[in-house]
């Protein structure tokens, strides 16, 4: 841990308490290396209410106490675990997976193929498919998902008839 560090034990409210209001030029030199240390934003560019609030925010940041810096450390992570969990299990659910597939891309071209000899009309080939497929009750898939499978391997794509 440097210097800077150690240094910033003490709150940063407290070290700049009364001197928010004022100018650069009339800041001590004490104040002004805790200024270029912890301040983000030129003390210049911000009004006195936008140092005090960022000083505040740095505080709340950085804490001090053992308990607060571990308080906020279990409440980074909660938000972190809430925000990339569902994203992770929307990845992993999006990627087609051979342990997911009741109908496998050959099925889905055979039972097209065969709708398609039988004259069965582009628009309806998908339904009957899969009133076909699931006619035997051994398959159970909904047909939502029947016409992902479907549409991912192009059949929904109309295709000139020889």
């Amino acid at each position: 841990m440097t210097e800077r560090r150690r240094g910033s034990a003490e709150l940063l409210c407290k070290k700049l308490a009364g001197w928010f209001d004022v100018e650069w030029g009339e800041l001590p030199s004490d104040k002004r290396e805790v200024v270029r240390q912890r301040f983000p934003l030129s003390w210049e560019s911000l009004t006195p209410r936008q140092r005090r609030k960022c000083a505040s925010d740095l505080d709340e940041q950085h804490p001090t106490d053992a308990v607060e810096k571990e308080r906020a450390e279990l409440h980074f992570l909660l938000g972190f675990r809430r925000v990339s969990l569902p994203q992770r299990g929307k990845r992993n659910a999006s990627r087609p997976r051979p342990s997911r597939q009741v109908v496998s891309d050959d099925q889905l071209r055979r039972l097209e193929g065969e709708l398609r000899l039988e004259g069965v009309k582009h628009h309806n080939r998908c339904s009957e498919a899969h009133r076909r497929f699931t006619s035997n009750g051994a398959t159970r898939i909904s047909i939502q998902a029947f016409r992902r499978r479907w549409n991912r391997i192009g059949l929904n794509i109309k295709k000139k008839e020889p």
